[in-house]
């Protein structure tokens, strides 16, 4: 059975079969070519590149990384000693120009051309990458005896660039729009949230950390905005702040949270919490609002909860999630699609269950597999237009993977 992939614009498509032939397929020349797909590659681990040309995958026992060369119809082996390590999950293994490669390894930081060749050494053991920059230099941050130093290194250069070492040293993300990257930096038991500005070394403090607390962020796409979700060790807590990168103001806006965390692509707002307690926050007011569930759902008797498919419109005005509820061990899970606005658009009954916009954000398409159904790799297609309801069943016995057009 193949699965069907794309890179971001739609512009190449890959039927895959793990472990068979395969096929890569170019709608606009109406070409496709075949290739060999490894049997222990991973679909949902991909690493696009910027251009959407070629693309980097993990194996399943996450040890390994492919390259595939879409315009050249390429998979191949890039390394067997791959290790992901600290490696801010919002980010890619790309340059912004797509040339060159991060390939994190056991032994050390690589670093390769985007065709996979001409691969140096950049870092020893004990070394993480921290992201692109841009499109001539990485971050990366190196352990030894009690230190920890965040490097800036330029491919033009022989020697890396000391930022700053510490005794604790963790890249939260980049803030590529001023040049910044947000670590936590400090004594274990008295660290910072730290802007550090790469081309004058300059840091600012943004938060001062709890004791015995680490932070994951994500910066939204216009810069001015940073998103942390802590976690405090002690006690398991996960308190949300919210920092203004432009004034440096902080606000705590929630005490507690569960994992999680998403900014809109084209709004001031965000989503905290992929669970039985969801937020919605206005980054602009620092509103904080509840999502609620249909009246008809259940408060008890729920044995799994929580948000495990979240989606932006392409116009990056809608989020939709998925909250999954089992209400006897016998009838599988009930799937809720409900949007920001709290709309219950459908509910499905289903093992398993997948959506995704039109490019026009007018319709969804629902890929669902019935507890009944046999064999259990297919399933049925429909879809939903977002603002009637209107349900329209598309197939059945198929595998739903994307809209083409």
């Amino acid at each position: 059975m193949y699965r069907l992939v794309t890179n971001p614009d739609s512009s190449v498509l890959i039927f895959l079969a793990p472990g068979e032939e395969s096929y890569i397929a170019k709608p606009d020349t109406s070409e496709m070519e075949t290739f060999q797909a490894p049997d222990d590659i991973v679909l949902n681990n991909w690493y696009w590149s910027p251009d959407g040309t070629k693309a980097v995958m993990v194996s399943s026992d996450w040890d390994k990384l492919y390259l595939v060369d879409f315009e050249n119809s390429q998979f191949e082996e890039l390394s067997d000693d791959y290790s992901l390590g600290f490696f801010p999950w919002q980010l890619s293994l790309f340059s912004p120009d797509s040339e060159w490669m991060a390939v994190p390894e056991q032994s050390g930081l690589m670093l390769a051309d985007s065709g996979g060749r001409h691969i140096e050494r950049v870092s020893g053991e004990q070394s993480w990458f921290a992201g692109f920059l841009n499109e001539r230099e990485l971050l990366y941050f190196e352990r030894e005896d009690d230190e920890t130093t965040l490097y800036l290194y330029n491919f033009l250069d022989d020697e890396p660039e000391v930022l700053a070492d510490s005794e604790y040293l963790r890249v939260i993300t980049l803030n590529l729009d001023s040049n910044e990257v947000i670590v936590q930096i400090g004594p274990r038991d008295s660290s910072q949230i730290v802007a550090i500005n790469v081309e004058s070394g300059d840091q600012r403090e943004l938060l001062e950390a709890t004791e015995n607390t680490f932070y994951s962020g994500i910066v939204s796409a216009d810069g001015a905005h940073l998103l942390l979700q802590a976690t405090i060790i002690d006690d398991g807590s996960m308190p949300v702040y919210h920092i203004d990168l432009d004034t440096g103001d902080s606000e705590k806006l929630l005490s507690d949270s569960e994992a999680g965390i998403q900014i809109f692509p084209s709004r001031p707002a965000a989503l905290v919490g992929f669970g039985e307690e969801s937020y919605f926050v206005n980054l602009d007011t620092d509103e904080v609002i509840q999502l609620t569930f249909p009246d008809n759902y259940p408060e008890d008797d729920f044995s799994r909860f929580g948000i495990s498919y979240v989606e932006f419109s392409p116009a990056g005005d809608q989020l939709l999630y998925i909250d999954w509820r089992n209400l006897e061990e016998s009838a599988g899970f009930t799937a809720n699609l409900i949007n920001a606005l709290e709309e219950n658009i459908f509910t499905q009954s289903a093992d398993s269950l997948r959506v995704q916009f039109s490019p026009d954000g007018e319709w969804l398409g629902i890929g669902y597999w019935p507890e009944d159904m046999q064999p259990r790799d297919l399933g049925v297609i429909d879809i939903v237009n977002i603002n009637t309801g209107e349900r329209i069943e598309i197939l059945e016995d198929a595998k739903f993977e994307l809209w083409i057009q």
